[in-house]
């Protein structure tokens, strides 16, 4: 569109000219006269030859190999990835840590508190209470194991243990021999000394126990003779045995003391024991 009033060229459809600003609304497109004739065809590129095909020989061509498609781990990663912070639950109230200058409820993990500048602390977590443990029971005592009553109780200590006659009684200790085996008892540290054999069933333990000299076959009774020291001197008594006692060729009365000297030869029975006081 050409400007009537500058003749500027202005691009068609433009209300105002660009050049002088006069108004374009009645102003008919004034564009160059377009020729009729066709343009010019551009000549065409003169023809290049195609090339002859190679020609076809026998070559063995190797196999393209196939891609290498790295394998898909099938398994899901042993740690999944967090959820965004958008996708967290928002912290419940119990969570929010209260300011104890103000009263104003912060949210977790601030330092200050957001009304009044105040230090917070951490929120303590509830420690659930232990729960109650039953009194300990004392395990109950074991069974009382019976005795057994045919097991005869134990041979008083003061039983006197014999000794063979390849070991003697020291000189000085008053001593009774059993002449058939030679078996000697030590009467020392004794002023009274029972002479018999054991009867565990009544718990009669004499001092001297006869019973695995030849006591019973020869005659001896449970309670047969006793010997007293008394005074520096010795005495045997006869306890109404069944067979008698007798100090060389003396019986001797029964419940009565007959002195007992060293060297004296006693018969209990059939029983022959010599008496030594040295």
């Amino acid at each position: 569109m050409i400007c009537p009033q500058c003749q500027a060229e202005n691009i068609e459809g433009s209300a105002f000219c660009d050049n002088c600003g006069s108004s374009l609304a009645n102003i008919a497109s004034s564009a160059a006269p377009v020729s009729s004739a066709p343009p010019p065809t551009p000549s065409a590129p003169p023809a290049v030859p195609t090339p002859p095909p190679p020609p076809t020989q026998d070559v063995d061509v190797p196999p393209t190999p196939a891609p290498i498609v790295p394998a898909v781990a099938s398994t899901l990663p042993a740690n999944p990835p967090a959820p965004p912070p958008s996708a967290m639950p928002p912290p419940s109230a119990s969570d929010k840590i209260k300011c104890t200058f103000c009263g104003n409820e912060n949210e977790v993990g601030s330092a200050f508190c957001e009304n009044c500048g105040s230090p917070l602390a951490a929120p303590t977590p509830s420690v659930p209470a232990p729960l109650p443990q039953p009194p300990a029971v004392p395990p109950p005592p074991p069974p009382a194991t019976p005795v057994s009553q045919s097991v005869p109780p134990a041979a008083p200590s003061q039983m006197i243990i014999p000794t063979p006659a390849s070991q003697p009684a020291p000189t000085g200790h008053p001593r009774i021999v059993v002449v058939s085996n030679g078996m000697n008892f030590d009467l020392s540290g004794y002023q009274d000394i029972l002479i018999g054999r054991v009867d565990p069933t009544v718990n009669h333990f004499p001092q001297v126990d006869l019973t695995a000299h030849g006591g019973d076959e020869a005659g001896v009774s449970r309670k047969h003779l006793r010997i007293t020291f008394a005074g520096n001197q010795y005495f045997a008594e006869d306890l109404e045995s069944s067979n008698g006692s007798w100090i060389g060729t003396n019986r001797l009365t029964p419940n009565t003391r007959t002195e007992l000297n060293s060297g004296d030869q006693l018969r209990l029975g059939k029983l022959v024991l010599n008496f030594y006081a040295q």
